[in-house]
């Protein structure tokens, strides 16, 4: 199935971008404001408490206990990641599990000129993925076992551009492998958004197999979400802002869990050889290819309108 810009109006389905470049956007904007503007470096969030009106966050430098500073805020919003500390120290529980598979991801630097396509091919042991970047670089990403993840990461880079040859679709001319990494696929959901004035956004309150790149996605309209709830709020009102928050949980928790359940079902459909389920999986994708309106649909899900 191919899916194309101009089927919903737009002139890109969407933006590949490094993650360095977010962060380094981020401070540079934090850099750049004037209020209430604290700077700190290589320090780390080491406790957390609060009562009714405030939140009292410590944050020390590694391995020193006199380089500590104490922040109050009316709100913390929890966006470091999978394995948040702010979660943690907000007693906000999880529930989930790892899937039986590893995503490695490879960059390499191609000798064709760079692909504004990006593509995936669903195989027996996993997906097979190409990511344009810039300047002649791309990712390749593929999902296997743990053990031959592995096995793979223990490969000169020689050896490792030979086994993507094997293995992947045919690439359109020669590349070369410039670095590696690989990362367990997991499937996480804070049972709870928010605990009294702290709340979460992106992976530290979701983690959802990335598929089809649809993670971010979702960080970006939690972000969206609750910018607009806080607009019109006091946030010195302990009742109001407990009922903005709730607002929030429930708009995005829900969004979160319907986009985790379409990505394993597309994991477990694809990703197996079984012949009943690719018949009735070639049978959807092609009334959905053939349904303008469905396919739109998708597309607009995907692309987070």
């Amino acid at each position: 199935m191919i899916f194309d810009a101009t089927e919903i109006e737009r002139p890109h389905l969407g933006y590949l971008v490094r993650n360095e470049a977010i962060q380094l956007a981020a401070f540079d904007r934090i850099l750049n404001t004037s209020e209430n503007k604290i700077t700190l470096s290589n320090a780390h969030l080491s406790s957390l408490k609060q009562d009714d009106d405030k939140v009292t966050l410590r944050l020390s430098e590694p391995g020193s206990s006199k380089n500590q500073v104490d922040v109050f805020a009316k709100l913390v919003i929890g966006a470091d990641g999978a394995l948040s500390k702010t979660r943690q120290l907000a007693h906000i529980g999880t529930t989930g599990w790892e899937y039986a598979q590893h995503c490695f991801s490879i960059t390499i630097k191609t000798e064709f000129p760079t692909q504004h396509i990006t593509w995936q091919e669903f195989q027996q042991t996993g997906p097979k993925a190409f990511l344009p970047l810039e300047n002649g670089y791309s990712c390749l990403i593929w999902y296997d076992a743990p053990q031959t993840i592995a096995q793979l990461k223990q490969l000169s880079p020689e050896a490792l551009k030979q086994e993507i040859i094997n293995c992947f679709p045919p690439l359109v001319g020669d590349f070369n492998v410039v670095t590696s990494a690989s990362f367990p696929l997991v499937r996480r959901q804070a049972n709870q958004y928010f605990n009294g004035r702290v709340v979460l956004v992106g992976d530290a309150a979701h983690v959802i197999n990335p598929l089809a790149g649809q993670g971010v996605n979702l960080g970006f309209k939690d972000v969206e979400t609750l910018m607009e709830l806080l607009n019109n709020t006091d946030l010195s009102q302990h009742r109001l802002l407990a009922s903005t928050l709730r607002r929030y949980q429930f708009k995005r928790k829900a969004d979160a869990q319907i986009m985790s359940g379409a990505m394993d079902l597309f994991y477990h459909s694809f990703s197996n050889d079984k012949a009943v389920l690719k018949s009735v999986r070639n049978i959807v994708l092609g009334v959905v290819h053939n349904q303008a309106w469905l396919k739109a649909q998708a597309l607009k899900k995907a692309v987070g309108l």
